[in-house]
């Protein structure tokens, strides 16, 4: 007999191994431990079959720092074995019918609506909630007019400031109550990405560099605050100048559909490359809407 319940503290061990075993990228024990992430679990003869892994956050509703509980699933796994059986849609049920107490919603990334996984989360009862472009660059062009930023690494006084000028946006969308230096320490990436700061005048990007998802060396634009467009753009063609010069490719930057720094990209010869969606499924009816699709803005940072 299968039980589906929820992962205890001692369970997380054994449920981060079945995650990557079953050939999902894990977050790993720190990340679990400082995020206070959980699961929903399918046990049988005391051995994981199926697991879906969440992380409770705040997600920002308002630019008045408004919130709301929600868990956000990074997979679903199920061994081989139990596959098309229904498990994964009896481990959703089981979220739906009790979820952790005083949240919201529970979110999740999918790509490519007409795919099958796609489909399967729209019948176990999520719907979009907003809708992200990947831009990519595949070849920056080094511009010679362009002035170089000052980076900042991970660890220095300046990056902690620059930091927490990223933590002050309030923007629907946002996770929220999660202090960037801190996440960094534990970000499941961390071994992966360089992450360092661009800064020039009042405007900052976040950037992680690093092999992720691609063969080569790539650049991400994670996170910025600006006053202005065309201060974003100055500070943008002089992280793709360093990209080129560094032999570093492709740079990507995710944005919300109706971003207006989408603008910025285009100019840049950035082509939307990919898309994906951010699902929901409301798991309490007192719980403040999610923001509408066309007011959310999208971070990096904030989902990989």
């Amino acid at each position: 007999m299968t039980e589906i319940r929820y992962a205890t503290p001692a369970d997380a061990d054994a449920t981060l191994a079945f995650i990557a075993e079953s050939g999902f990228t894990p977050r790993d024990r720190a990340t679990w431990d400082v995020l206070a992430m959980g699961a929903v679990l399918a046990v049988r003869s005391g051995r994981i079959v199926g697991a879906i892994p969440f992380e409770p956050r705040q997600l920002a509703i308002d630019t008045d720092g408004r919130s709301v509980s929600v868990v956000h699933q990074t997979c679903v796994a199920v061994a081989e074995a139990e596959r098309g059986t229904g498990l994964g849609s009896r481990m959703q049920r089981f979220l739906a019918d009790a979820p952790p107490a005083g949240v919201g919603f529970a979110t999740v990334f999918r790509e490519e609506p007409t795919s099958p996984a796609y489909r399967w989360y729209v019948r176990s009862g999520f719907e979009p909630a907003a809708s992200v472009d990947a831009f990519l660059l595949d070849e920056p062009v080094a511009d010679q007019g362009t002035a170089s930023p000052r980076w900042l690494d991970v660890g220095d006084q300046a990056f902690t400031d620059a930091a927490r000028r990223l933590d002050a946006i309030s923007t629907p969308g946002r996770v929220a109550d999660r202090p960037l230096v801190n996440w960094l320490r534990v970000h499941p990436y961390r071994g992966r990405y360089r992450f360092r700061a661009a800064v020039s005048g009042d405007t900052v990007a976040l950037v992680g560099i690093g092999k992720l998802h691609s063969d080569t060396e790539r650049l991400e634009l994670l996170a910025w605050h600006t006053p202005t467009l065309e201060s974003l753009s100055s500070l943008v063609r002089s992280i793709v100048t360093h990209a080129a010069e560094h032999g570093i490719r492709p740079v990507r930057w995710p944005l919300a559909t109706n971003d207006p720094a989408a603008g910025v990209a285009r100019s840049l010869g950035m082509r939307v490359h990919w898309q994906f969606d951010l699902l929901a499924r409301r798991l309490a009816d007192e719980a403040p809407s999610l923001p509408a699709p066309n007011g959310v803005r999208y971070a990096g940072i904030d989902y990989i």
